[in-house]
């Protein structure tokens, strides 16, 4: 079940973002780029991931706004081709069911 994209929105510096991926189960993957790309907006929201929600610190909410609420979406294709969505927010969670 190999990860296509990763979708982050309102953390840190990223307002919108997706990531294309092919992340494959148990393999190691880097994620290498230059400043500014996003690295540690993304490295955010995986470390604010928690089993009920998206618990984002106030001061990692793209520009400090606490309008801006954070999102993070995966999707990843099953062993039948098809692809599936999962997300998390500040009030709930749908991909700790999968990962």
């Amino acid at each position: 079940m190999p990860i296509k994209n990763i979708t982050i929105q309102n953390i840190k510096g990223i307002s919108a973002k997706t990531f294309v991926l092919n992340i494959i189960p148990n393999r190691p993957s880097l994620l290498v780029a230059p400043n500014g790309f996003g690295k540690s907006s993304f490295a955010t929201a995986f470390r604010s991931l928690n089993a009920n929600r998206l618990d984002i610190d106030e001061e990692d909410l793209h520009m400090n706004d606490e309008n801006n609420r954070p999102t993070l979406e995966i999707g990843y294709e099953r062993a039948d081709g098809t692809t599936v969505t999962l997300r998390a927010d500040d009030h709930g969670n749908t991909i700790s069911n999968q990962f």
